[in-house]
């Protein structure tokens, strides 16, 4: 049995990796857990399924790239929350917001597919951009 000394200031291994384990931290929670293709018009939920598969093509492909990993999450918030506005309001203005989310979906489809990180994130700035600009018109008119 080991003891840690109050002599020589000292922990056994046993105490010191205790404390390690007891440090590590939880897995941050998911910030778009609760988006899902179920919740918004059917028409609407293959913009927004494409958006969460192209996030975790993404995921797979890029560890530790904070910057992109944003980006990502902001488009598919994005594509979430106008897809949500365009079922609420309908009519002709839901028929164009379809046309741009698929539109959008598929930019960010193809920006999972990129190899260089650089042109990755300045798509994905794009797509967020006109993906803000969307759910601002969508605000807007309803």
């Amino acid at each position: 049995m080991c003891f840690p000394s109050t002599l020589t200031g000292r922990e056994c291994p046993a105490v010191s990796l205790a404390r390690v384990l007891r440090r590590r931290r939880r897995p941050a929670d998911d910030p778009l857990a609760h988006v899902d293709p179920r919740l918004v018009p059917p028409r609407f939920a293959p913009a927004v399924t494409g958006a969460l598969a192209a996030r975790a093509r993404f995921g797979e492909a890029v560890v530790d790239q904070a910057e992109v990993a944003a980006g990502i999450d902001a488009a598919v918030l994005g594509m979430w929350e106008a897809a949500r506005r365009a079922g609420e309001i309908g009519g002709t203005v839901a028929d164009d917001a379809e046309d741009r989310l698929r539109s959008l979906a598929a930019r960010l489809d193809a920006a999972a597919d990129g190899t260089d990180m650089e042109d990755v994130q300045q798509e994905l700035a794009d797509v967020v951009t006109e993906l803000d600009a969307l759910r601002v018109a969508l605000r807007e008119l309803g």
